[in-house]
C-alpha cells in the first residue's frame, strides 16, 4: 500500500519516508537508503527525515555518517529533542573525550529545553561523573535529591536517591556513576520517568514515527 501511495503521489516525500521506515525496521538498509534519499529530496529542510538516515547510517555501522545527519536534523530544527539525545548517544560511542565532551554538552542542551527531564538528568549526571566534574555532577544530584524528596517515589527508588547522593559527596566519582546505573533501574517502573525518557529516546525496535 506504501508503494502504491508513492505511485499515485510521487512528489509527496511522507510516503517514500514511511516507506523508507518500514524498510528499516525490515531491515532492508538498501531500500530504506533509496527511500529515505528520495524524501530527502523532496523535503529537505525536514529534520526528522534526517533523523531516519542517521538511523540508517547507524544500523550500517557508518558512525561517522550519522553524527553528520544527527547534526543536519539539529541544523535545521534545533529543538529536535529526540535528535538531541540520539547524537549524545553516537558521539558517546566513539570513545574519545571529546566525544564525552560533546555528549555532556548535548544533554545540558536538552535540559536547557526541558530542565525538568528526568530521564536527561541521569544521563547528565552519569556523564558528569564519567568526566569527573565535581561542580556539575553535584548540581545535578541536589536537583534529583530536591525533585525525589516531595515526589512520591517508592521507597526502593529513595532509597538509590539516598545513595547517589553520598556518592556525589566523595572523591570518587566513578562510584557516582554506579549508582546513576542502579537509580535508573529502579526508576524504570516510575511513569515520571518513562514520559521523560519517551519524550527524547525513540522506543526499542520502533526507530521513528511514522510521518502524516
Amino acid at each position: 500500500e506504501l508503494t502504491k501511495a508513492t505511485q499515485l503521489s510521487p512528489d509527496e516525500p511522507a510516503s517514500w519516508a514511511n516507506l523508507g521506515l518500514l524498510n528499516l525496521r525490515q531491515r532492508n538498509l538498501d531500500a530504506a537508503g533509496e527511500r529515505l534519499e528520495k524524501a530527502r529530496t523532496l523535503a529537505p529542510d525536514n529534520s526528522r527525515i534526517h533523523v531516519l538516515l542517521a538511523i540508517l547510517e547507524s544500523n550500517r555501522g557508518r558512525l561517522a555518517e550519522a553524527i553528520n545527519n544527527l547534526r543536519k536534523a539539529i541544523e535545521l530544527d534545533p529543538k529536535n529533542l529526540k535528535a538531541l539525545y540520539m547524537l549524545a548517544e553516537e558521539t558517546e560511542r566513539q570513545g574519545d573525550e571529546a566525544g564525552i565532551v560533546e555528549a555532556q554538552k548535548l544533554f545540558s542542551k536538552i535540559l536547557e529545553i526541558q530542565p525538568d527531564n528526568l530521564a536527561v538528568q541521569l544521563e547528565a549526571t552519569r556523564i558528569a561523573a564519567k568526566r569527573n566534574d565535581a561542580v556539575a555532577l553535584k548540581g545535578l544530584v541536589a536537583r534529583i535529591s530536591e525533585r525525589a524528596a516531595g515526589a512520591g517515589w517508592p521507597l526502593e527508588v529513595l532509597q538509590q536517591v539516598k545513595a547517589l547522593y553520598e556518592a556525589a559527596k566523595g572523591t570518587d566519582t566513578r562510584a557516582a556513576a554506579t549508582r546513576v546505573a542502579f537509580l535508573r533501574n529502579v526508576l524504570v517502573r516510575v511513569p515520571e520517568y518513562r514520559s521523560s525518557l519517551a519524550a527524547v529516546k525513540m522506543s526499542p525496535g520502533e526507530d521513528a514515527e511514522s510521518f502524516t
